[in-house]
């Protein structure tokens, strides 16, 4: 089954103006645009419902205004997507006579399903990819860094500048896929965090990780890495601060009582004997 027209024209308006996404002529169409100049008041159609009329149809004087300026004798206008942005197809027919039967009624209705799913899938897919573009820009523009890895795959989906930085030695890439991707790792990871030294550069690091579903409901497994090596050079400025003597630099009293205890321990331990020199 096929419909007979003059103009298909697939037109959106956001209120203010009107916007022709596609259009087809056929021998008897208009060889301007089905709408040129146009301004939505100028379009009765234009309020979310679907019209057939035909050159018969008795019609309001809004509509026969709008008939009459466009030079259209018969249209049927399809609805869809409404909303802030409304999208129809307007089937279009200049010559006298035009009567739409229901065949043609039945394939508008089946060529619109198609394009509303088509539709729905360009949104869906235009806003995955916003939410992809603003991911990947608020992450590439974060001091810590991210790694995201299919949890069945292990293969990378996803990693932040930060975190190319910290596996730019590949030795250190493999030491991590080690130690958080292979068996019973991610599992274990999830519980606390841990600690991961590079021995590229020798910085250390806290990485927390979380098992979540991706874009296309697949699950994943994601890093989040700091840099905590200031922290861990103070922890040990700290510690020899209170063993060392400022001034020697030899063990303090303080140091000399945790050995001291040391040894006794182990003595005990071993139920040995000791010599204090």
């Amino acid at each position: 089954i096929c419909i007979d027209f003059d103009t298909a024209a697939l037109i959106t308006s956001d209120g203010e103006k009107i916007e022709t996404v596609n259009e087809y002529s056929g021998a008897n169409g208009s060889r301007e645009k089905a709408f040129k100049d146009a301004r939505p008041s100028d379009l009765p159609f234009l309020d979310g419902r679907c019209y057939t009329i035909s050159a018969d149809s008795l019609i309001s004087d809004n509509f026969r205004i709008f008939m009459q300026k466009f030079h259209i004798t018969a249209g049927i206008f399809s609805c869809i997507s409404d909303g802030d942005r409304m999208t129809y197809l307007c089937l279009l027919s200049y010559g006298e006579g035009r009567i739409w039967h229901s065949d043609d009624i039945d394939f508008t209705k089946r060529a619109c399903s198609i394009l509303r799913a088509r539709a729905q899938m360009w949104k869906t897919q235009s806003l995955l990819q916003g939410a992809d573009d603003f991911m990947k820009s608020f992450y590439d523009s974060a001091q810590f860094a991210v790694a995201i890895y299919g949890d069945s795959s292990k293969e990378l989906i996803f990693r932040n500048k930060a975190a190319d930085e910290i596996f730019a030695d590949p030795m250190d890439e493999e030491l991590f896929r080690r130690r958080f991707l292979i068996g019973d790792s991610v599992e274990e990871a999830v519980k606390a965090p841990k600690e991961f030294a590079a021995t590229g550069s020798g910085d250390m690091y806290m990485v927390y990780t979380n098992v979540t579903l991706w874009q296309d409901s697949t699950k994943v497994d994601v890093f989040t890495i700091t840099d905590i090596t200031k922290q861990k050079q103070y922890q040990k400025k700290i510690r020899e601060s209170a063993d060392l003597d400022d001034l020697t630099g030899l063990y303090n009293r303080h140091r000399f009582h945790l050995d001291f205890e040391t040894c006794i321990n182990d003595a005990v331990r071993s139920k040995g004997q000791g010599t204090l020199i």
